[in-house]
């Protein structure tokens, strides 16, 4: 009897709630959209703190794409510098397509021609760096000094010599070796220091032996013995550094 009764206490609890038209479930779900609804919203920040907000973001973006491109700067570079002479070069690649050469070929073309540029100026800036580099030792200090007294004292005095001393000495019209032969004859003629220097540096532009003994035979016509006696000796100690240098490689 107690089951029956059971039984038919559901029976009738479930007939009430087809009635009214409202499932179990349904009730459920209505049930938790009420108390949804009951729960306080939750509070966006606004105003100052929304700003604060957004500029940390905007800061640590900042952050990361720096360390990013210091990282891979190694690989980075190479490929924007490529991007770079693309744009440059493409304009000739064109050009020469207009002028029904291929691409590829044509892009070699410009390829060689800008190794040809580079190498030329390498070409043309060696000798006034080799002269530089065998007067170094004996120059630096004077000139150390001289930038520091007079550069501190007068530095618009140091530009004007700077920029009169490279137009002087590396004029247009005169390659570097003959240049570096003038240089060592005038020196010469002076008896000064410097004129090994000089040789030095005119050896390495390419001047022979014979051009230097030519310069000295000049130098004897207008000095006398003494010239002809110290670029001599000059020539001498030019050639044992040679030897040494050559020994030594």
């Amino acid at each position: 009897m107690p089951a029956a009764a059971m039984r038919r206490a559901k029976a009738k609890s479930a007939s009430d709630d087809d009635d009214d038209g409202i499932t179990a479930p349904t009730a459920i779900l209505a049930g938790a959209t009420e108390v949804a609804g009951e729960a306080p919203a939750r509070r966006r920040p606004t105003g100052r703190a929304a700003g604060a907000a957004r500029v940390a973001l905007v800061g640590l973006f900042v952050l990361a794409v720096l360390y990013t491109l210091s990282v891979a700067r190694v690989l980075i570079l190479p490929v924007v510098l490529a991007i770079l002479l693309s744009f440059i070069l493409w304009p000739i690649v064109r050009v020469l397509r207009r002028l029904h050469i291929p691409e590829a070929l044509g892009a070699l073309f410009v390829l060689l021609g800008l190794a040809s540029v580079l190498g030329y100026g390498v070409y043309a800036l060696s000798g006034p760096a080799a002269s530089w580099i065998a007067a170094a030792p004996q120059a630096l200090p004077r000139i150390e000094a001289r930038l520091h007294v007079t550069g501190a004292l007068d530095p618009a005095m140091v530009d004007l010599q700077e920029k009169i001393r490279e137009h002087g000495m590396y004029p247009k019209c005169f390659d570097v070796k003959t240049a570096q032969l003038m240089l060592f004859g005038m020196l010469l003629m002076d008896l000064n220091d410097a004129t090994t220097l000089h040789g030095i540096a005119a050896r390495r532009a390419g001047a022979s032996w014979e051009e230097l003994q030519a310069v000295i035979n000049l130098c004897f016509l207008f000095r006398g013995l003494s010239a002809a006696n110290r670029g001599a000796e000059i020539l001498a100690n030019i050639a044992k550094r040679e030897d040494e240098a050559a020994a030594k490689a």
